[in-house]
């Protein structure tokens, strides 16, 4: 059996990240489970590391507000991958969801005109 980094099964890291591309997570998610270690460092202690306000990180954490591209710089100066990968799973979250809306209603998903 092949590992990745001593520990994954490759073929089984290959079958997640096909399911993430397929229906990604919002990053605040993936920021939860490894960075947070599934709730062994606090949300207030993650704030305090990262210096933000605690309120601007919950709603992230919780998957009810975008990881802002500043968001990601400090989570990235902070020691946990860097930025590009953040926004990249926060356009592909956001891209995810319009699919779904589209998907429902072609018509909620409209082309914008310039002005």
């Amino acid at each position: 059996m092949e590992l990745v980094g001593g520990s994954v099964p490759a073929k089984q890291l290959e079958q997640r990240v096909e399911s993430l591309r397929r229906d990604p997570w919002h990053p605040g998610r993936l920021f939860r489970e490894p960075c947070l270690q599934g709730g062994s460092i606090p949300p207030a202690e993650a704030a305090r590391r990262l210096g933000v306000d605690p309120d601007e990180l919950s709603p992230v954490i919780e998957g009810r507000a975008p990881l802002t591209p500043e968001l990601a710089l400090r989570i990235e100066r902070a020691g946990w991958l860097r930025a590009d990968i953040w926004t990249a799973q926060q356009a592909a979250y956001d891209l995810a969801q319009a699919r779904l809306r589209f998907a429902q209603d072609p018509a909620a998903v409209r082309p914008r005109t310039l002005a």
